[in-house]
């Protein structure tokens, strides 16, 4: 199971930390990586983005606070 979770969920998560990462790294440079982006691909961002602020990461919490309950009843 713990080795699902990591190939499944925890290693393309941490994938796509690692390319956020190079776009927001500073003020400077997210402007420049940002330009480098299509009207389309700066959408979806932003899109995502606004999600993941309101309603993904509650989602991601529970579901994992549901787990850590389950896993020790």
């Amino acid at each position: 199971m713990t080795d699902k979770v990591y190939y499944k969920i925890q290693y393309p998560m941490k994938k796509a930390v690692e390319s956020l990462n190079r776009v927001f790294l500073d003020d400077e440079r997210y402007e420049e990586e940002l330009s480098k982006l299509n009207e389309r691909d700066r959408e979806k961002l932003q899109q995502f983005i606004e999600e993941w602020e309101n309603e993904n990461r509650a989602r991601l919490e529970n579901l994992i606070e549901n787990l850590r309950k389950k896993m020790n009843e």
